[in-house]
């Protein structure tokens, strides 16, 4: 259900937009709004009339990204144009734009308490040579209308930082302060690379200013080499606490790393911190690896099995399931043999084995991260004291239903000896 539940109801995929085309007449009997600074927010309690947010595509002081926010339920809500000089009416209230090219096509939906929210990430430097202006639309509205854009650098708003050891789980360490008029802001994990890890962050909005009933801010966790992602809704004044586990392990020549995204209230200040969860990294050893247990017991299973056919044949007689297990199933004798093996399998390289298109465990094609070996020769002891249980177990069995029906059998002995 856990399965059903991820991939068609929590992410059941993107909103689909309605086919508009991809020019648009801008309405000239809406008002305009002209922000002049590189930060601004736009909120009204009530829109009675349609307002179109023109702001100008920067690219100076180092700006190279626009992130805009909106709570409008309109699928057409953002547009590029061009503004030539000689027509700029700064002083009007109209806009300066009869046509615009619609960019909502590149909008994400984000999680909210609200109807809706949406946010987009720009690349001004791309849009530079074919506008010079954005156009973000506010129609007519009876509920609260809430909008935010910002420039920034995104070298300034991406940071990278390296996942803790997993013996430091009982330590949760500060990351990051975010301060307030900020939209977004990227953490690349470096070293979240294998199934067996899971880092848990917390995050609270704090000093959040005069908010009622809106939206706090937004978490999200984006693996890029299996487009794995999941988004939180953030309270204020409470410990929001998201775990970032992958379900792919990132291969050889992927180079990019996993990501925390943070959409944020530009009201709102964040601390973030960040702490090895062991819970989850044995949940996620379960997840992954015990299915193979069964493997491990019949293996065991084959050589009690070797190993009492080798003895009838050598010597007449067969051991018992102990002895053959004590005997010839040793932990010291498989795993030596396994790990020589693996040795092996390293030295050759897992390119050169592909050649063969044999089918390689996850593991060989991660270089950098061997907790699957440490694994297998757990699991591996674990099915060498389970074979000995199960068989113990069933020895007692056995032995209770003989007892049970040793009265049946001795009466139809007797009455068969009559």
């Amino acid at each position: 259900m856990d399965v059903l539940r991820h991939h068609f109801v929590s992410h059941s995929g993107s909103r689909n937009y309605r086919s508009r085309p991809d020019v648009f007449d801008i309405d000239q009997s809406y008002l305009v709004v002209r922000p002049v600074d590189f930060k601004w927010n736009f909120q009204r309690k009530k829109h009675l009339s349609g307002t179109f947010i023109q702001v100008p595509i920067r690219t100076d002081q180092g700006f190279n990204t626009f992130t805009a926010i909106t709570n409008q339920d309109n699928d057409d809500w953002i547009f590029g144009c061009v503004i030539k000089n000689d027509t700029e009416k700064k002083s009007t209230k109209q806009p300066n734009c009869q046509f615009a090219v619609n960019l909502s096509q590149r909008s994400t939906l984000l999680p909210s308490v609200n109807k809706v929210k949406k946010c987009i990430t720009l690349n001004t430097t791309e849009l530079a040579p074919m506008y010079n202006t954005l156009l973000i639309l506010s129609p007519q509205s009876k509920n609260m209308v809430d909008i935010s854009g910002e420039f920034y650098g995104k070298k300034e708003r991406q940071g990278k930082l390296e996942v803790p050891k997993f013996w430091e789980f009982p330590y949760s360490l500060d990351i990051l302060q975010l301060s307030q008029k900020q939209l977004y802001f990227g953490i690349e994990l470096v070293g979240l690379t294998a199934v067996t890890q899971a880092v848990k962050f917390t995050v609270k909005a704090t000093f959040c200013e005069n908010l009622v009933g809106a939206d706090y801010g937004h978490l999200r966790t984006f693996v890029p080499w299996s487009n794995e992602d999941s988004s939180i809704l953030l309270h204020e004044n409470v410990s929001n606490g998201v775990t970032f586990r992958l379900q792919t392990a990132r291969p050889n020549k992927e180079v990019r790393n996993a990501e925390l995204q943070f959409w944020l209230n530009p009201h709102c200040k964040y601390n973030v911190s960040m702490q090895i969860s062991p819970q989850e990294v044995f949940g996620q050893i379960v997840r992954h690896y015990l299915f193979t247990l069964p493997a491990f017991l019949m293996m065991n299973l084959m050589l009690v099995l070797v190993w009492q056919t080798f003895t009838i044949a050598k010597h007449g007689c067969c051991p018992s399931f102990p002895a053959a297990h004590r005997t010839f199933a040793q932990p010291y004798r498989v795993l030596v043999v396994a790990n020589f093996m693996l040795l092996c399998l390293w030295l050759v390289g897992a390119e050169k084995l592909n050649i063969l298109h044999l089918p390689l465990p996850e593991k060989y094609a991660v270089p950098d991260q061997l907790p699957e070996t440490l694994i297998s020769i757990f699991l591996y002891l674990v099915a060498y004291v389970l074979t000995l249980a199960v068989y113990f177990l069933l020895k007692l069995f056995v032995w209770i239903i003989g007892i049970i029906l040793s009265p049946c059998i001795n009466r139809y002995h007797f009455i068969s000896l009559l």
